[in-house]
């Protein structure tokens, strides 16, 4: 198994919601991500499970994508980003990947409601929390002193922090 995460708050819970529920902590699995960065995918191994949570492919690396499942079909791929939804629009047959691309509720708690069939209004609050800051919504009480909290450590989807 590996995930491939974004590098931000929605990016870390994810990635920490996949290590929990895959009972798999090992770093060499997890890959946190940026869009500017090469993905490693020569780390992926034929018909691994790989997960992809908080990050958004787009027309201009949907050859990676296309790439990534040449080496594996077993690809679960949720985002919340208006690119990934695009990229899905123009490419109809990339819409059979399992996962949920959606705008509008963050990577994390998108996660989170694919791993436990659950719908939003019962994911944990410190995930609506994430949600809120990473979609800009800023309608929970706090969500500015939340996220900041949050930064003061240095943290990663694996740390010891919980």
């Amino acid at each position: 198994m590996k995930c491939f995460h974004h590098d931000d708050i929605d990016g870390r819970s994810a990635g920490a919601l996949i290590a929990i529920h895959e009972d798999n902590f090992d770093q060499e699995n997890f890959f946190e991500v940026n869009y500017v960065q090469k993905l490693p995918i020569d780390r992926i191994k034929p018909d691994e499970k790989v997960y992809f949570v908080d990050y958004s492919f787009s027309k201009n690396t949907v050859d990676v994508l296309r790439e990534i499942l040449s080496i594996t079909k077993n690809v679960v791929w949720i985002d919340h980003h208006k690119s990934s939804v695009e990229m899905l629009n123009d490419n109809p047959d990339l819409k059979s990947i399992d996962g949920i691309v959606k705008e509008g509720i963050s990577g994390a708690a998108l996660t989170y409601m694919y791993l436990y069939s659950e719908q939003y209004s019962n994911i944990p609050l410190y995930l609506k929390y994430v949600s809120d800051f990473d979609c800009w919504h800023l309608k929970l009480p706090n969500i500015m002193e939340f996220k900041y909290g949050v930064e003061c450590y240095d943290y990663k989807a694996l740390s010891d922090f919980w």
